[in-house]
């Protein structure tokens, strides 16, 4: 799988994404089967509004929250290819976080709509990584840039291979 080059996500539609889809079948909580999908996936965009909560004294947006949107978009991303939170969270197999790499360009400040824009692709046997711009709705221009690296890891805090969910 291969992201959009150098972080151009121009001409995306809001909740626009593709799936190359196989099914698996996974024991969730409680040994109740779960169906998946493993995919290829493009962007996700998720919007919202810059609230009080978010921003310092001044009415610009703390730089701390801007880890928080990220977070937000990577579980409405992992949400909208049908792994759900309580999946991602499971006790033997624990989705977290092992890398982020930030850059902030400009500030969001109190009231914007902002729009966090998410793609995913695995890249390797034990990590995801997302890529993602946050940036004022109706703006090419991104504010802040970032890439996660997700592994996976068990009840011991052992890292292990990603779910089969996520493909090959």
């Amino acid at each position: 799988m291969q992201f959009l080059p150098a972080m151009g996500f121009a001409g995306v539609e809001k909740g626009m994404f593709i799936r190359n889809c196989r099914h698996h079948f996974c024991s969730g909580a409680g040994g109740n089967a779960i169906e998946f999908t493993a995919m290829q996936t493009k962007d996700q965009l998720l919007e919202f509004r810059v609230y009080m909560e978010d921003t310092d004294a001044q009415g610009i947006v703390y730089y701390a929250n801007y880890l928080r949107f990220f977070e937000r978009g990577r579980s409405e991303f992992l949400e909208s290819l049908g792994v759900p939170m309580t999946e991602a969270a499971r006790p033997d197999c624990r989705l977290v976080v092992y890398e982020v790499r930030t850059k902030f360009r400009r500030p969001a400040l109190l009231g914007d709509r902002i729009e966090v824009l998410t793609s995913m692709a695995r890249s390797s046997e034990y990590r995801l990584t997302f890529r993602q711009q946050i940036r004022r709705r109706g703006e090419e221009e991104a504010l802040v840039s970032g890439e996660t690296d997700v592994v996976a890891i068990g009840q011991d805090g052992a890292l292990k291979e990603l779910p089969a969910y996520f493909g090959p």
